[in-house]
């Protein structure tokens, strides 16, 4: 529902116990009872489109990257 998630840096190595950690944090959140308010923060402002000031040199790298993009 977009409302929780993990973000870490991981090695191979730990991989493994973060995600035994995210499948219980997961149970333990499916087992939760549902919430009757709704918790979509409306006290916050709309979001905003963003207006960037590139310079050609940043342009032409973008487009220089987009190329080579795998």
């Amino acid at each position: 529902d977009g409302f929780w998630g993990m973000v870490y840096e991981h090695s191979a190595g730990e991989a493994p116990s973060i995600c035994n950690v995210f499948e219980a944090l997961t149970e333990k959140v499916d087992a939760m009872p549902p919430l009757d308010e709704n918790l979509v923060p409306s006290h916050l402002p709309a979001p905003e489109k963003l207006e960037w000031h590139l310079s050609e040199q940043s342009l032409n790298d973008i487009r220089e990257a987009i190329a080579v993009f795998d």
